[in-house]
């Protein structure tokens, strides 16, 4: 059984409701006019612009502080060639990623995102389940990714700390303690009404840019000749510290020693 209405047929045949979208021309501007099609009525408010959206993506992809955060794993494990050509070769398939994500929005734009298409587009014996599964893996990945994020915002501060003052080492405690702050002012952010958290992604995008322009420009431009890389090092060098290695051979060098002592 399914409701009829303007825009709806029953094939009779077969008992199917067949829903044809409005042939009216429907301002793109206006997504309550797409839901409306798809039979839902927006209930959310939409308070940000699309330069805050643009804001918003800015602000959580992160270009900066997520190249920072993975310095300690890029630098002894490839070293520039896998910051450079790793970063460049991964980014052409997320755009693919973020162009299709993109035209599913764009053609449904619902809150529940990943979970809706996957169960509109999927196959009647299988639809519940994968909408299931990855609605939970979607929630998922959000719960880790703001802890990662703020754990690689309290690493880099204590970084900062440690850097501006030799004597200050940082322990786990105080690590994690900074990274439970940063997450209750998140949560405090997030709190807020809708209308003000898109207001402050303006300001988000100045300080990501600016920081941005910072890191490509004014860092090499002050930084001294003699500090500064070759392009050959830096678009073709390949390291490998091989720390797992280097802390196997002193784990064996420790085990062995031990056991001569027992002799």
């Amino acid at each position: 059984m399914c409701s009829l209405s303007l825009n709806t047929t029953l094939i009779s045949s077969k008992s199917i409701c067949v829903t044809f979208l409005p042939s009216y021309p429907m301002s793109p501007s206006k997504d309550e006019d797409v839901l409306a099609a798809l039979g839902y009525k927006q209930e959310l408010k939409r308070h940000f612009s699309w330069f805050e959206l643009v804001g918003l993506s800015f602000t959580i992809i992160g270009v900066v502080p997520s190249i920072a955060a993975v310095l300690v794993f890029s630098i002894p494990y490839g070293g520039p060639v896998s910051m450079i050509w790793g970063w460049l070769v991964a980014s052409v398939f997320l755009v693919c990623i973020a162009l299709a994500l993109a035209e599913l929005g764009s053609a449904q734009p619902t809150c529940g995102g990943l979970y809706y298409w996957t169960h509109f587009y999927c196959s009647d014996k299988y639809r519940n389940v994968l909408s299931w599964l990855v609605g939970y893996i979607n929630t998922i990945t959000y719960i880790s990714a703001v802890a990662s994020g703020g754990y690689a915002l309290s690493v880099l501060m204590m970084s900062a700390a440690s850097i501006g003052r030799d004597t200050f080492a940082p322990t786990t405690g105080q690590t994690y303690a900074l990274m439970v702050a940063v997450l209750v002012s998140e949560a405090v952010v997030s709190s807020m009404a809708t209308r003000v958290v898109a207001r402050l992604q303006s300001l988000f995008i100045v300080l990501n840019v600016g920081l941005f322009l910072g890191i490509i420009i004014a860092l090499p431009a002050a930084t001294p000749s003699e500090f500064k890389n070759s392009p050959s090092f830096v678009f073709g060098s390949f390291q490998n510290l091989q720390i797992g290695a280097s802390l196997r051979g002193a784990l064996k060098c420790e085990g062995q020693g031990r056991r001569s002592n027992l002799r």
